[in-house]
C-alpha cells in the first residue's frame, strides 16, 4: 500500500484508506493511513460504495479500485526435469503450483475464479505474487519487494478446467514467466511496477467510474458463487483473501 501511496503523490487532505476481508469476522477490515482499523460488513461496505456513486459531488467522492494478490509458493527445483517447457534450461530452476483442482463437479478452483475475473472485467488488477524467498530467516527482515514477482492472470491462457497439474515457470527470479502444461509464455511485473500501474489508474479514472467498475466487480464475484455448494465459506474466501480494496479521496490532486 506504501508503494502506491507514494506513486500517487498524494497531498494534503487526501483520504487514503484499503479493504482487507476478514473471514474470521466475516467483515471487512478497514485501515486508514495512520493504520488505525475500523470493521465493515461487506453489506456495508457495498452500501458505502453505493452512496459515493450516487454522489455528484466530485471532492467528496473517493476513487476505489480492487486489487487481486494471490499469493503462492515458488519451489526452487535444483534439478531439471525433461518434462520442463522448452524455455526452461537453468539450473536451478523455479516452479509455482497453481491450485486448480475442484472439490465437485460443480464447484470452481481458486485459479478458475481468479482467471474469469481478470479476463471478464476491464479495470481488474489481478495477479499471482511470487515471492523468490527461500531463506527462513529472511521472514524476519525487512520485506524486499524486489524479491517479488507479479504474474498476471491476463497474460494466462486457459482457466485449467482439465483436472491436469499446472504450473508457472520461471528460468530465473527476472524471466518472464511460463505457463504450463501447454507451455505459453506470459507475463510477470515487480510490485514497483504494480504499484504504478494501480496508481495511474486512480489518476486517471473518474470517481464515478471506478467505483461503478468496483461494483460491478464485486456483483460478478457474487455470480460466480451463487449455486456452489460451499458458496459462504471455502468458495467466497478463494476471493476473500487475495482481494484489497483502496479508496482515495482528494481535493488537492496528485503529485507527479
Amino acid at each position: 500500500m506504501n508503494l502506491v501511496k507514494d506513486k500517487l503523490g498524494l497531498g494534503p487532505g487526501t483520504q487514503f484508506n484499503f479493504y482487507k476481508y476478514s473471514t474470521q469476522l466475516e467483515k471487512f477490515v478497514g485501515f486508514d493511513q495512520a493504520f488505525v482499523m475500523s470493521q465493515l460488513s461487506d453489506r456495508d461496505l457495498f452500501k458505502l460504495l453505493k452512496g459515493a456513486a450516487q454522489n455528484s459531488n466530485y471532492a467528496v467522492t473517493p476513487t476505489v479500485v480492487g486489487i487481486f494478490l494471490q499469493f503462492k509458493v515458488v519451489q526452487r527445483m535444483d534439478r531439471r526435469s525433461r518434462k520442463n517447457p522448452p524455455p526452461i534450461a537453468s539450473s536451478p530452476y523455479f516452479r509455482v503450483p497453481l491450485y486448480t483442482a475442484r472439490k465437485s463437479s460443480n464447484d470452481r478452483s481458486q485459479h478458475e475464479l481468479l482467471y474469469h475475473l481478470s479476463k471478464n472485467n476491464s479495470g481488474a488488477f489481478v495477479y499471482y505474487a511470487c515471492p523468490f524467498l527461500f531463506d527462513k530467516s529472511k521472514l524476519y527482515s525487512p520485506a524486499d519487494l524486489s524479491q517479488l514477482r507479479m504474474a498476471t492472470l491476463s497474460s494466462c491462457p486457459s482457466d485449467y478446467t482439465d483436472n491436469d497439474k499446472h504450473f508457472i515457470f520461471y528460468d530465473s527470479p527476472l524471466s518472464q514467466p511460463v505457463w504450463k502444461s501447454e507451455p505459453v509464455n506470459g507475463e510477470a511485473i515487480s510490485a514497483d511496477s504494480m504499484a504504478r500501474q494501480v496508481a495511474t489508474y486512480i489518476k486517471e479514472v473518474s470517481p464515478e467510474q471506478s467505483v461503478s467498475t468496483l461494483r460491478n466487480m464485486l456483483d460478478r464475484m457474487a455470480e460466480e458463487v451463487q449455486g456452489l455448494p460451499e458458496k459462504s465459506e471455502a468458495v467466497t474466501s478463494l476471493f476473500a483473501d487475495a482481494l484489497t480494496v483502496i479508496s482515495v479521496n482528494t481535493s488537492s490532486g496528485y503529485g507527479v
